[in-house]
């Protein structure tokens, strides 16, 4: 794709950047905070999308009651 831009690829890597929130009610209001989940809303109302998303997020929750999501993003370095 890079190449099709007109681009070089120079070198690429990731980076670790977790998600990680206080508790589960902080990490409900953020993430629907992100757009992310408005056709949901819209479709349903927002309780009932609080509720999938917490249900959806009981696997990252860990025992002193934070939410932790790890996370890793690719980039690509490019040069013209």
């Amino acid at each position: 794709m890079a190449a099709r831009a007109g681009l070089k690829p120079d070198g690429s890597g990731r980076v670790s950047c977790p998600f990680g929130y206080a508790d589960l009610d902080s990490a409900v209001r953020g993430l629907l905070s992100t757009g992310l989940f408005d056709a949901a809303i819209r479709a349903t109302d927002r309780s009932q999308a609080e509720k999938e998303v917490a249900e959806a997020l009981h696997p990252h929750l860990r025992p002193d009651g934070t939410v932790w999501m790890p996370n890793v993003f690719r980039y690509l370095v490019c040069v013209t």
